[in-house]
């Protein structure tokens, strides 16, 4: 069964847990609901963010099957990848059993039992949006 995130009360699954396609969109909609009431913010001045202190990389990589290292050239504060059969997020402060942040960036296992849904299965092609 599905437990939630603590902030936003997202979902996080555990193999064998059935979901739905609503269970994403309400997800998605939690997070385009907080990027927008960041933005709001941001454009209005109450936020106090310094945008020039902000850096975000992107890129992709293709999964290797067992263990992939990409580096990013440092230790992101949270991580975005996301495939055709596959999305995930992670932090610093959460963990997660196929992706680890390190100091130059991180590591995506395919630990062979979940099929692409997996952060680096054989072939696949994934997207990644860092933030440092």
């Amino acid at each position: 069964m599905a437990s939630y995130t603590t902030n936003y009360q997202l979902h996080q699954w555990v193999p064998g847990d059935n979901f739905l396609r609503t269970d994403f969109n309400d997800d998605f909609l939690i997070i385009d609901n907080a990027i927008k009431a960041v933005s709001d913010a941001s454009a209005s001045g109450l936020a106090g963010l310094d945008a020039s202190k902000a850096e975000f990389v992107t890129g992709n990589y293709v999964g290797t099957n067992g263990t992939q290292s990409i580096n990013l050239g440092f230790r992101p504060t949270a991580l975005l990848i996301s495939s055709d059969y596959y999305t995930t997020a992670v932090n610093r402060n959460s963990g997660h059993m196929m992706l680890t942040l390190t100091s130059t960036g991180f590591s995506a296992q395919d630990i062979g039992d979940f099929g692409s849904a997996t952060p680096n299965a054989l072939g696949d092609r994934y997207t990644y949006l860092a933030m440092r």
